[in-house]
């Protein structure tokens, strides 16, 4: 029975009979798109939750504690700490997820270079356009968490002043 079922599996996934090149490039490109998608995502995820610390940070300090108040002041100091800390960390596993969607399409786009090329992808475009547009195109998602994680380094430095 494993050996009719084996007989049956599409031809798609025969590693023996190559798909023309241009099924292969839809088939990369549709990847490229799911990983860019989710590589916006984080981005939008990042600046989106930088906004709630910013804000969370900065009525935090335009409200220094009451210091009749003992319990909040602590809770004050504890939130001047914690939150950058949060932020930081948060900015760094984001731009990590970030970094492993731009390997992960690096790889995609070298894996469709090294398939067997035939004339069915003669006048495609290159995938993710040229590496200076892909390159431009890529620097907002690589630069913007480098942002929000140095200033929130610097403001955790501050702090410890």
């Amino acid at each position: 029975m494993n050996q009719n079922k084996l007989e049956a599996m599409p031809d798609a996934i025969d590693s023996s009979k190559p798909r023309p090149a241009a099924d292969f490039y839809q088939l990369i490109h549709e990847q490229i798109n799911n990983e860019d998608s989710s590589m916006n995502q984080r981005v939008n995820w990042l600046i989106f939750s930088q906004s709630f610390f910013f804000s969370g940070f900065a009525t935090l300090l335009s409200s220094p504690p009451d210091p009749e108040q003992g319990v909040y002041a602590k809770l004050h100091e504890l939130l001047l700490w914690l939150i950058p800390g949060i932020s930081l960390i948060t900015s760094i596993l984001i731009y990590i997820g970030i970094l492993v969607s731009l390997i992960y399409m690096a790889n995609l786009r070298n894996l469709f270079q090294t398939y067997p090329q035939d004339s069915t992808t003669e006048h495609f475009p290159p995938i993710q356009g040229t590496a200076f547009t892909r390159r431009l195109a890529q620097m907002p998602a690589i630069v913007v968490p480098l942002l929000f994680i140095c200033t929130w380094a610097v403001l955790l430095i501050q702090e410890m002043r």
